[in-house]
């Protein structure tokens, strides 16, 4: 397993996510140490700020969602960049990068697809077909998934991952596994 970007003393990416204790409010490391997103490092602001108001439509759902002005920037990357993981979010040389968050809200927010982008590929995969592959890609078995994902049936799982190799043209769970890797889904 990867370790979380910025989480070594020596790494200087930053890698955002989403605060367990409060829904809306980010944190990141960086260089080994975890602090609250408004203490980000003043060069970095200016390309976030940028990134969310250019996109219109987001922050105008943002806003029907009442999230208060203070606060939209910071709820814009806790749905494009809460989840934590070894790609960073920010790099050091400033490029910044989404992916796709499970916020436990999906299908009940009014900007699901407008402020979080979901999945960027060239296949439509659902919310449930998504969390069973992460599921796969952390290792568990069939059966640790389908108890996870509350199935009855291990055909649940096995019916999941046989359309997802479907979608994906991939010929084995590995094969799946790597195309899901090369277009950042998990």
């Amino acid at each position: 397993m990867e370790l979380p970007a910025g989480l070594l003393p020596e790494d200087c990416n930053i890698e955002l996510f989403a605060n367990p204790d409060q829904f809306g409010k980010c944190l990141f490391v960086e260089y080994g140490q975890t602090r609250p997103f408004h203490e980000l490092p003043i060069e970095v602001i200016p390309s976030l700020y940028s990134e969310c108001f250019a996109d219109k439509k987001a922050v105008k759902a943002l806003r029907n969602m009442g999230v208060k002005s203070e606060n939209i920037v910071e709820q814009y990357n806790y749905c494009n960049r809460g989840q934590l993981d070894s790609i960073p979010d920010i790099s050091s040389s400033l490029k910044l990068t989404r992916e796709f968050v499970d916020c436990g809200k999906h299908g009940k927010c009014e900007g699901e697809g407008i402020v979080c982008k979901l999945v960027f590929c060239s296949v439509k995969i659902t919310h449930r077909e998504l969390q069973c592959l992460r599921l796969n890609n952390k290792g568990k078995s069939y059966a640790e998934i389908r108890c996870e994902m509350g199935f009855n049936s291990q055909n649940s799982v096995n019916s999941l991952m046989s359309r997802l190799r479907d979608k994906f043209s991939a010929t084995s769970k590995t094969d799946l596994l790597i195309k899901a890797h090369q277009i950042g889904i998990v």
